[in-house]
């Protein structure tokens, strides 16, 4: 048996619509087996008269959207991506009744875009060209990455996942240590991290009333019985000039759970310096993790630390 069908082009570039094409519907079990959970809306950018008000964020302007759909996802017959110059393109072909469905509301005042509903959740709008009559149809403005998503559903087929990202745990704590000659001691711990052979650390200063906080010295005590390469083979440096500290572990890696110590900062107040100061991680290239590959580390970042000149120094708590 053969049925007539509606051929529709929903993509990036434009709707328009030509003829009624003839297409092979397949056993309705089957048809109705994909696309559940997809349905096509009529929509408006102005008001009509029973469509609901949706508001699709970002950048797009509010909609006016049917309450019903004017056909679902069931309702079609194939669907296939293909891409053009302006982006990608849906085509899908509907059965005879979801065609004239479309054909009827198109008479009369329903809006001139197409909105996209997965679950009731809406995935993507399009515009309708002007000159859309017959059975083919190209609508604009349809995100490629959740067009092939709903092209997956209509085949059958599961949209593949997106991976939930996984939690970084590798943390940097800058934790102030009291005060020598006068300059003021920052600690730099790390925890929660994993394989790691390579570390380099940077900082910024930020706040105060009046005056500055001047980075001093930086340096690691490798004797410190917390030094989260222990007693390992190590190459280690401060670099005075760009503030950096800088660990290598000649060989193998280590796995921290709890607190160890990277390094110290002084710094000193100018004289004319009040208020309190903050110091924290520097996010750019100069602060990184490695692994014992050589590949980046994530890492977060607890609160930066605070020096407040003329009172007591506020500590905040490393994360357990």
């Amino acid at each position: 048996m053969r049925r007539t069908g509606l051929v529709l082009a929903v993509g990036i570039v434009g709707i328009s619509v030509t003829s009624l094409a003839s297409a092979r519907a397949e056993p309705r079990s089957v048809r109705e087996a994909k696309g559940g959970g997809v349905d096509f809306h009529l929509a408006s950018t102005t008001l009509i008269n029973g469509y609901d008000k949706v508001s699709p964020g970002g950048d797009s302007a509010t909609l006016y959207v049917a309450p019903r759909p004017v056909w679902t996802g069931k309702e079609v017959v194939s669907a296939r991506t293909t891409d053009s110059r302006d982006g990608s393109v849906m085509e899908l072909t509907l059965t005879a009744e979801a065609a004239e469905r479309l054909a009827t509301l198109r008479k009369h005042e329903s809006g001139d875009r197409v909105a996209i509903y997965v679950d009731g959740k809406l995935m993507s709008t399009g515009a309708l060209g002007a000159d859309s009559t017959g059975g083919r149809a190209t609508i604009t403005g349809l995100n490629s990455t959740n067009t092939e998503s709903v092209v997956r559903l209509l085949k059958g087929e599961r949209p593949v996942p997106v991976p939930s990202p996984t939690p970084v745990s590798a943390l940097i704590s800058l934790v102030p240590a009291g005060q020598s000659n006068g300059a003021y001691l920052i600690d730099v711990f790390v925890q929660g991290v994993t394989n790691l052979r390579t570390y380099q650390i940077g900082v910024v200063t930020s706040g105060g009333q009046v005056g500055k906080l001047v980075r001093e010295e930086a340096k690691i005590d490798k004797a410190r019985a917390d030094f989260v390469f222990g007693e390992l083979e190590v190459i280690s440096a401060a670099d005075q000039l760009g503030g950096r500290l800088v660990g290598v572990l000649v060989d193998g890696v280590v796995d921290k759970p709890t607190p160890a110590y990277l390094g110290t900062y002084a710094f000193r107040p100018s004289p004319d310096a009040t208020g309190t100061f903050e110091v924290a991680i520097d996010m750019s290239e100069k602060s990184f993790l490695a692994d014992g590959q050589n590949e980046m580390v994530e890492f977060r970042t607890g609160p930066a630390a605070s020096i407040s000149i003329g009172g007591v120094p506020t500590r905040p708590v490393i994360e357990k």
